[in-house]
């Protein structure tokens, strides 16, 4: 599925503080994600996604889908050692 990516310009983009480009992030979503609950977010509202994109990179990207084809990206980052164990061998599986 195609998206449109949303994010807060004014409010500095969290992302590429991180050293993760929105391209990565896009390449992200179309390469395949595996998502979660973000467990920090009380309300519900924002959730994770894991992928691996081409340049060998497994990210963690913080997204709230705003409408079915709209996401709002919050951040991204490089996974934790956690999430690299417990997501990526899941994430090959399914999309590699």
């Amino acid at each position: 599925m195609e998206f449109e990516y949303n994010y807060d310009a004014d409010g500095g983009i969290h992302f590429v503080k991180h050293g993760v480009t929105m391209d990565e992030i896009e390449e992200a979503f179309e390469r395949g994600v595996l998502t979660a609950k973000n467990p920090v977010d009380e309300s519900g509202k924002s959730r994770l996604a894991f992928s691996k994109v081409a340049s060998g990179r497994f990210l963690r990207i913080v997204y709230r889908q705003i409408e079915s084809d709209t996401l709002f990206i919050i951040t991204a980052f490089d996974a934790t050692k956690g999430d690299r164990t417990k997501y990526l061998p899941i994430w090959e599986r399914r999309f590699q």
